[in-house]
């Protein structure tokens, strides 16, 4: 139902919101997997998921906790195209960034993941 899947994602939000203004909760790569997860799974197809993902995705670079989880996450969330034009074609600039790189294993900058083993997310 509709009204629950609003509450839900409202609590979704609240806690993130909560843990980004918290300085002693650090978010890790879980947080912003399942913050991706969610976007994914309950947002209504259309622009606002795209722009929402991408500000997700920009926050995982500043925390420096972007890993492979995060990357596989954000390409399950690109592969149906629901998340407008725009974000289809900022994703496959960002995902030809990464695609086949050495350097680190994924291709973004180093600082990008510096606070993955610190703030690891273990399945």
């Amino acid at each position: 139902d509709d009204q629950i899947r609003d509450t839900a994602f409202e609590n979704t939000f609240f806690a993130f919101d909560a843990m980004f203004h918290n300085e002693i909760v650090h978010r890790n790569t879980a947080t912003y997997k399942y913050m991706i997860d969610s976007i994914r799974c309950h947002l209504p197809a259309g622009e606002v998921r795209g722009n929402i993902a991408s500000a997700m995705w920009s926050k995982c670079q500043v925390e420096m906790v972007l890993d492979l989880n995060i990357i596989e996450t954000m390409q399950k969330l690109s592969k149906d195209g629901s998340c407008g034009e725009e974000f289809d074609s900022w994703w496959r600039q960002e995902e030809a960034k990464f695609a086949g790189a050495k350097a680190n294993g994924f291709g973004y900058k180093l600082s990008f993941g510096k606070n993955k083993k610190i703030r690891r997310f273990d399945k």
